[in-house]
Formats: structure tokens, C-alpha cells, sequence
């Protein structure tokens, strides 16, 4: 079963179980020394719907800048604030967003490629290839990287098995001309060779450069296409990172599910620095598996 995220993300954290605990932590020593051989499979789902995205001319504009510049007010913080802030921003975003409105044809072609590029994009053979391909996987042997749920059972002579289950969409910011990126959460399972016992868990999660959804959408999605390869590329190498090196815990992220990667060693010079704390909104396939709490985020199924 899965459900669709449609996630503003203003405040709040990546949680797992629904606590504060940090989504990536380390994995227990005498359980490290115990791996030798690993076999894992990949599996997920991708967000794909672009058909809101953008406002479609200046009528379009003008309402979706109402609703923008009216959430801004609503965070004025006091009651009298919110009563003078919300219909201000309101009229003020109405008239931008009526000024700044892209063409309905210029949105429609950048909803279309931004759509195309992710239906056309095998995430979970390119997350497959990425984890065999990794740098950062130690003097642990990975004997398999299969796509498909449960068939990393299938290899023989496996010390332990790993299951990844992806869940890859989209970052926007704003509503009119919106910049758009890459989103991305991992969650991977350490289990023992007969899947009898989970022995560790992990979510990683990832945020992707934003631009401009024009300028992301032009040459059939370019751009974004590249931006999805760096984002199988980042966690491939941070997730071998930190199950068999890092002996720390990572930090819960401000913005939500915006990790930052940089003390992979593998990854020096192509980590991507998390956006800047600002209203995000990412939409994404979530498997019911994945068990995320993000503080503040409407689901809808």
C-alpha cells in the first residue's frame, strides 16, 4: 500500500517512529563486526504529478498569489497581526502574482518535460547501480544489489541482508513561478541472513539544488534529470558511509528531510548544501512502510 505526501514543509523534522531520535544512527558495534557479506535489494516509488505546478497566466497568478502572500501574513505571530497581515499579503500577492505569471503555454510545456523526465527515469535502477558502485562501502563484501522487494534473499552466502525502499518527488518553493529540485528519502533495513530479525534501520533523506521551474523544465527536463543521477550518487555513498564507517549520528535537519552529507569522504566537492530554512512544499510517494512523521505535513491518500 502507499499514500501520496503533499508536504509544505515550514517547520518541524525527518522523525522516525514519530520521536526525536535522530533518522540516521549509527550501527551497533558488536552487530558491525558481525558483517562480513551483504545482499540487498532496492525498491520505491516516484511522485510524478506536476499538473499544479506554476501559475497558468495572469487570472491564475493572481489567485495562486493571493493564497502565497496570505501565508505570509499568517505567520505575523500575533492576533492582530494575522488580522492586518492576512488580507495585505493577500492583495499584495494577488497583484505580483497576476504581474509575474508565466504564459499558459510556457507552464504547460515546463509541467509536461518536469512530468516526462521523472515517468522516463528508472530511479530504482539508477539507486541500484549507484549502491554497487559506491566508494564508501569498507571491507564489507556486497555480493548483490537486486531491484525488487525480497529478492535480496535469493543470493547465497550472505552474512546479512539490506532492503532500500525509495521514495523520489519533488522540493517547490512559491506557488506563481515556482523553483522546483530534487527530493529523495531512502530508508534501508539491516536484517539478519534469514529475515527473521531487523537488526538496524535507517531514513536518509535528501534535498536537491532548486531553480526555477522554467529553467529546470528546458531541454525535455535537463537539468532535473541530472539533478536526480546526483541524488541516487549523494546517498548511495552516504548510506555505505554510515552503515559501515560513521560512528555518528546524524542531526535531525532544518528543513525537513534536508540532510547534509558533507562529512562523506567520497562525496568532498559534490554534496549538495541544504536549501536556507524557507516555506518548502515536497510531494513525493511514500511506501506505508516508510513510517515518517513529518511535523506539520498534510497526507492525503
Amino acid at each position: 500500500m502507499s499514500f501520496r505526501l503533499v508536504a509544505p514543509i515550514v517547520v518541524g523534522a525527518l522523525l522516525v517512529s514519530g520521536c526525536a531520535t535522530p533518522p540516521v544512527t549509527p550501527v551497533r558495534e558488536e552487530v558491525r563486526l558481525t558483517i562480513k557479506s551483504i545482499s540487498a535489494d532496492v525498491s520505491g516509488g516516484k511522485h510524478s504529478d506536476t499538473s499544479d505546478l506554476g501559475a497558468r497566466g495572469a487570472e491564475e497568478g493572481a489567485s495562486k498569489g493571493a493564497l502565497q502572500g496570505a501565508s505570509v501574513g499568517a505567520n505575523s505571530g500575533s492576533l492582530l497581526g494575522i488580522l492586518i497581515g492576512v488580507p495585505l499579503g493577500a492583495a499584495i500577492g494577488s497583484s505580483t502574482g497576476a504581474a509575474n505569471a508565466r504564459s499558459p503555454a510556457e507552464v504547460d510545456e515546463a509541467r509536461a518535460n518536469l512530468r516526462t523526465a521523472i515517468q522516463d527515469t528508472d530511479f530504482g535502477e539508477m539507486l541500484r547501480s549507484r549502491l554497487t558502485s559506491a566508494r564508501t562501502k569498507g571491507s564489507v563484501e556486497i555480493l548483490k544489489v537486486s531491484s525488487g522487494s525480497g529478492t535480496a534473499a535469493q543470493t547465497e552466502g550472505a552474512s546479512h541482508l539490506l532492503t532500500f525502499e525509495y521514495s523520489l518527488g519533488f522540493l517547490r518553493r512559491g506557488l506563481v513561478v515556482p523553483d522546483v529540485g530534487v527530493a529523495l528519502i531512502v530508508k534501508g533495513q539491516l536484517l539478519s541472513s534469514d529475515r527473521k530479525q531487523v537488526l538496524h534501520t535507517n531514513t536518509w533523506g535528501y534535498c536537491g539544488e532548486l531553480r526555477n521551474f522554467i529553467e529546470m523544465s528546458q531541454e525535455k527536463a535537463a537539468i532535473f534529470r541530472v539533478e536526480m543521477e546526483r541524488a541516487a550518487a549523494t546517498l548511495s555513498d552516504a548510506i555505505w558511509y554510515d552503515l559501515f564507517t560513521n560512528k555518528e549520528s546524524r542531526s535531525i535537519p532544518r528543513p525537513p528531510l534536508c540532510m547534509n552529507y558533507i562529512d562523506v569522504p567520497s562525496l568532498s566537492g559534490r554534496s549538495v548544501e541544504p536549501p536556507a530554512a524557507a516555506p518548502l512544499e515536497a510531494r513525493f510517494v511514500a511506501q506505508a512502510t516508510l513510517s515518517l512523521r513529518i511535523d506539520g505535513l498534510a497526507t492525503s491518500r
